[in-house]
């Protein structure tokens, strides 16, 4: 056998306090809030950023406000044509 009866009943006490222990430590984790800025390549007036806009919005109520992303509109921090350069 793998494991002998009295190493058995060890093993699973083990297994059961790594869990325990596992589980302690995603607790932080879970309640942890992300912030995430995107930049755009189109402007603010524009319907796809009010879209993105939604989007976002939708994303933080749907995580519970653990995701939170903040569009930008083309131009806010680095003009379209630069945005690969910036991002490299």
């Amino acid at each position: 056998m793998l494991f002998e009866r009295k190493h058995r009943r060890g093993l699973g006490f083990n297994v059961s306090l790594c869990g325990l222990v596992l589980l302690a430590g995603c607790d932080k984790v879970l309640h942890a809030i992300h912030r995430w800025q995107l930049q755009t390549s189109v402007v603010a007036e524009s319907a796809g950023f009010r879209e993105l806009t939604l989007l976002t919005d939708a994303i933080a109520q749907m995580s519970r406000g653990r995701l939170l992303i903040t569009p930008y509109p083309s131009g806010e921090w680095v003009r379209g044509p630069d945005i690969f350069r910036a991002t490299s």
